[in-house]
């Protein structure tokens, strides 16, 4: 192999790496709009909390058909005045830490999960998108805020929540059922 053949295929390695690398960017900056939108209202770069809680579940919903889930990789920190979200690395990149006083949050009853309670929160002055969460996680938030963010004990006045995904998820479930009765039937 010559000195161009080389520089060919380096070449060729580069397109194509730049071109996965921009559409993983790409990718990743389409689905934090929501995030972003959040963004705009409540931005404020991560401080260290009184209590903190990693590995924690929440589904952002609204300003758009469909839903972002943040199952597992959400950080939230609750301060005296009110609670902070972030992301860690890689998912971080487009999804700058948030702050939420207290006073904006609001949180109703909803139905989101299969296997749990969950609550919807609501915040004042980013109308359009929510957070979804398990009923537990939210009631510790409360606990943790002195009881500064208010839990309503009746459903969310919303009811935007997209029903087609919680179809799909059924359907998904019945599916995964059926398969393994199938495969037990031809053992």
């Amino acid at each position: 192999m010559n000195a161009a053949d080389i520089i060919e295929k380096a070449y060729l390695a580069a397109i194509g790496l730049s071109t996965v690398a921009g559409l993983m960017a790409f990718m990743l900056y389409a689905d934090a709009h929501r995030w972003r939108y959040l963004a705009q209202a409540y931005r404020r770069p991560w401080t260290r909390a009184a209590e903190t809680r990693r590995f924690q579940h929440g589904v952002a919903y609204g300003h758009g058909p469909a839903s972002k889930s943040y199952n597992g990789i959400l950080t939230i920190g609750v301060h005296a005045d009110g609670v902070a979200f972030a992301l860690p690395p890689p998912w971080s990149l487009f999804h700058k830490p948030l702050f939420i006083p207290f006073n904006d949050i609001l949180g109703w009853k909803q139905i989101w999960y299969l296997n749990t309670r969950s609550i919807e929160l609501d915040f004042r002055r980013a109308p359009q998108v929510k957070i979804v969460m398990p009923a537990k996680q939210a009631e510790w938030l409360a606990e943790a805020s002195g009881g500064r963010i208010e839990l309503v004990d009746r459903a969310s006045p919303n009811q935007s929540r997209p029903k087609v995904w919680y179809v799909i998820l059924l359907a998904q479930c019945a599916m995964s059922v059926g398969l393994g009765v199938y495969w037990l039937l031809l053992r």
